[in-house]
Parts: C-alpha cells; sequence; structure tokens
C-alpha cells in the first residue's frame, strides 16, 4: 500500500506554476523521517526483482537523514522514489500512519497544513525543505503519537 507519492501531485504543482517535482516530496520526507528518528521504519526493504520473486535488501542511506547530510524531502526523492509505502515502514509504523495519514484519515496533511510555518505560505508545496521545518513537524507528530499510543484501541 502507497500512502503517498510525490507524482500524485503533479495537478497540484502545475496549478502552484511550480515546475520542481521535489516541492511535493517535502511533506512525505518530514514524516519519513520523523519515523525514522523514531524507530517506525524498517532497516530492510523488499525490492522489486524483474527475473524472479521480490528480494530483501538492506537500507543503507539512513545514516544520511542520522547525520542530517541531506533534508527530509531531498531523501524522499531520492532514496524512496518519491514515495511513502507500507514496506518502508514496521507494523507499528503501519498502523499509525494508516490512521494518521491515509486518504480515508487526513489527518497528518490537514495538521501539515495548519503548521503557521506552512499555511502562511502559498501552498504545502512552497515550503523550504530544512531540518527547522522538520523539528516543527516532528513536534506536531510526536504530540499526535503520543496521543495516538496512549488511546484505548
Amino acid at each position: 500500500m502507497t500512502y503517498d507519492d510525490q507524482s500524485w501531485h503533479h495537478d497540484s504543482l502545475d496549478d502552484e506554476g511550480i515546475d520542481d517535482l521535489d516541492a511535493a516530496s517535502i511533506h512525505i520526507g518530514m514524516f519519513y523521517a520523523w519515523a525514522y528518528f523514531r524507530g517506525l521504519v524498517t532497516e530492510v526493504r523488499t525490492m522489486h526483482n524483474p527475473d524472479g520473486p521480490p528480494v530483501l535488501r538492506s537500507v543503507m542511506t539512513h545514516h544520511l537523514l542520522a547525520e542530517r547530510q541531506i533534508t527530509p524531502g531531498a531523501y524522499v526523492g531520492e532514496y524512496c522514489a518519491g514515495e511513502l509505502n507500507a514496506s518502508m515502514l514496521t507494523d507499528e509504523g503501519n498502523a499509525f500512519t494508516l490512521e494518521r495519514y491515509s486518504s480515508e484519515h487526513p489527518w497528518y496533511l490537514h495538521a501539515y497544513e495548519a503548521l503557521p510555518e506552512i499555511a502562511a505560505l502559498p501552498s504545502i508545496y512552497h515550503a523550504e525543505d530544512s531540518w527547522e521545518l522538520y523539528e516543527v513537524v516532528a513536534a506536531m507528530l510526536d504530540s499526535e503519537y503520543e496521543q495516538w499510543t496512549t488511546a484505548p484501541r
């Protein structure tokens, strides 16, 4: 299951007059980086194999996020094919993402758009892919994640 993909945002980018598809990976990258730092992403991914069954591969690029050598949106664009999907997340990461990011439960996108740093912009696609923005998004996600983990299910 794919939760979000930068390619799904082509029309919105066109409407905003933005030619850079990477602008659509920033909000995805912020969520992915948060999940990474909270231990909610997998270290092994299922990769497509045109010659047979899918193969498992270790993720060798997480150090780039850990050391902040790359911004969250750039990481997702370069190393995650611009998408966030179920194979990237742990079971708990998927449960949270399904309830807070999926198209059926789009809490994350609404909360992201409502952040003062984003709400002041013409659109979410005008956000700067920065670690400063990540800190704001991470605080928002931490608060929601804490509520989610303590809520009865």
